[in-house]
């Protein structure tokens, strides 16, 4: 009878891990907006990307930065097409430091040279295609820190600090548990990538004209016509792969799935810098964004 109870036990608990989700989702949307402090200015654009749906994480996010970070970068969100720029910097006007809400033609617009004709042509094929463009531009004007909405801050990277302190053209993407590739080139004709270390998009470094300093014009040409969603990723680690092949250091910024079943801050006693909350452990990223803004559970800091 114990075993049956037990299993019983263990399907309460996983599903509670789940479904409390919106719990917490629905606590954050009764808070205030963050208090904006003001601090000095970090000479870097802090970037991310997203439509619509993606405001109440984009929200988590930039709070989360701002709580971590002893010094604040220029925000720049882009929009996929779907976001409201006026609308989302009327909810993010809290925020101290530069900030900037644009949609993805402002940006593809600066790329009108003829090396970026093919990527521009992507962008308007596909939303990934529009996220990889704004990275590409970003990283022309100034050394840019990309991630994902879905990422939650708790100190300042080292890494970064290293990278900021050594300038020149440089793309440095975080690791992925698993290949997520465009199959019509991986194997194929890119058999590196399918061992690992393998790359994620989500979360990445980029400075200077990176595309142009590997040999990725035949990918932006088949991005052109045939790219889907991973289509980016894949062109960016090659990128990353010709480029050094190196990562963030998986200690700092995390990107795993093997808590997916668990009940409090994840965060709690870790060193990490950030966590990239993808896949099966999504909700995990409402508890830990409560968690932020109410105080529990504080990480150690950097």
């Amino acid at each position: 009878m114990k075993p049956v109870q037990s299993g019983s036990l263990r399907r309460i608990r996983n599903s509670a891990a789940y479904r409390s989700s919106a719990l917490y989702r629905r606590a954050l949307k009764l808070l205030p907006s963050p208090r904006g402090i003001e601090k000095p200015a970090l000479p870097l654009t802090f970037l991310t990307f997203g439509g619509a749906a993606h405001r109440p994480m984009l929200r988590e996010c930039i709070a989360s930065l701002h709580r971590a970070w002893p010094s604040l970068p220029k925000v720049r969100v882009v929009s996929d097409g779907s976001l409201d720029p006026t609308k989302s910097a009327r909810e993010l006007d809290w925020w101290p430091g530069s900030l900037e809400v644009l949609d993805w033609r402002d940006l593809t617009a600066r790329l009108d040279a003829p090396a970026f004709a093919s990527l521009v042509r992507f962008a308007e094929r596909d939303a990934m295609g529009r996220k990889m463009a704004a990275i590409v531009a970003s990283a022309l004007e100034a050394p840019t820190l990309y991630c994902d909405v879905d990422v939650l801050w708790f100190r300042f990277p080292e890494t970064l600090r290293q990278l900021l302190a050594n300038p020149g053209t440089r793309l440095l993407m975080s690791s992925d548990c698993r290949p997520m590739y465009d199959p019509a080139l991986v194997p194929g004709r890119l058999p590196r990538l399918a061992s690992p270390p393998y790359y994620c998009a989500g979360f990445l470094f980029a400075v200077g004209d990176f595309l142009a300093a590997c040999e990725v014009a035949d990918l932006l040409a088949y991005a052109a016509e045939h790219g889907i969603g991973v289509t980016e990723q894949t062109i960016l680690a090659e990128a990353n792969r010709q480029l050094g092949a190196g990562t963030w250091p998986a200690e700092e910024i995390v990107l795993w799935e093997e808590d997916r079943f668990s009940l409090g801050p994840s965060f709690r006693g870790r060193l990490w810098a950030a966590r990239h909350y993808v896949g099966g452990v999504r909700h995990i990223f409402w508890r830990d964004a409560l968690a932020l803004r109410v105080g529990v559970g504080s990480s150690k800091q950097g």
